[in-house]
């Protein structure tokens, strides 16, 4: 198992979790630039990204991550939301798997 934060703080935050078979990165607060100069981590390969909440600090780069990665959304719809009408995000052609409370998750 792999788990090395890249950065958490009002600039941006971003985890990456990787296991045997799967690989996670959790909120998007850092640029691909950013990543790369930060990691090795090969986002093609990114399986999941899950987002804690709609704070621009965790989502200020979703989007470029998501179409770098091809990886699966998860997060709770209310946040989902919240990027659509506020952020004006669009999420057509992505996968997305929206969380509940208190629901135990299994990806990978």
């Amino acid at each position: 198992m792999k788990f090395q934060v890249l950065s958490s703080g009002s600039s941006g935050n971003m985890t990456y979790i990787e296991s045997e078979n799967t690989k996670i990165i959790l909120d998007a607060g850092l640029t691909l630039k950013e990543i790369n100069n930060r990691s090795d981590i090969d986002l093609s390969s990114i399986n999941a990204i899950l987002l804690t909440h709609c704070h621009i600090d965790h989502t200020s780069c979703l989007m470029p991550l998501l179409r770098k990665t091809n990886a699966v959304l998860y997060s709770h719809r209310s946040v989902i939301e919240y990027l659509k009408e506020k952020r004006k995000y669009d999420f057509t052609g992505f996968k997305i798997q929206y969380l509940d409370n208190n629901k135990k998750y299994l990806i990978g």
